[in-house]
């Protein structure tokens, strides 16, 4: 039994050398012996996935009953709020609360890159007499340009801003 099953692994090593050598005789390249390999993805392609949803203006009124349905939903949620802002019911809630002002683009970015988030959502408003100081405009666009830079896919933007006397904004 021992010589059948060497007279049978010297068989197929000589037809893979025969392959071999008719391989290297002809131009044209040997036939696959098994599906090609996929390429190889580059470190810097993969990303980690992404949860969560950072709230801006989450503190109080909608932003508040916005971060209560998606905590009662399940999601991770962090919220940014001033450092002055009242957060014990965000505390009470369980959510990650970043402290930042919204009105300073570098807090924000910040807090837009401080995790790996799927989506922004943004309910500032009301605040100062012209667009500098007003949190639902100035607010709001360092939100759009921390969520582009930190590469976030959603952005849901809650606001008054276009109806009544706004609607020349």
């Amino acid at each position: 039994m021992t010589s059948r099953i060497l007279a049978c692994a010297y068989a197929s090593f000589t037809l893979s050398l025969g392959d071999v050598a008719l391989a290297q005789e002809s131009d044209q390249p040997p036939p696959p012996r098994a599906a090609p390999l996929k390429p190889v993805e580059i470190a810097e392609a993969l990303e980690p996935p992404r949860e969560g949803v950072i709230v801006f203006g989450g503190n109080r009124a909608t932003g508040l009953e916005v971060v209560k349905n998606l905590v009662a939903r399940g999601e991770k949620v962090t919220v940014m709020a001033r450092p002055t802002s009242d957060v014990s019911e965000l505390k009470a809630l369980g959510v990650n609360i970043v402290e930042g002002d919204a009105m300073n683009a570098e807090q924000t970015t910040k807090a837009a890159a401080s995790a790996y988030f799927s989506a922004v959502v943004s309910t500032l408003g009301g605040g100062g007499a012209d667009s500098t100081t007003r949190p639902d405009f100035t607010g709001n666009k360092n939100a759009v340009d921390a969520a582009v830079a930190a590469k976030i896919p959603r952005f849901v933007l809650v606001t008054v801003i276009g109806p009544g006397e706004s609607y020349q904004a």
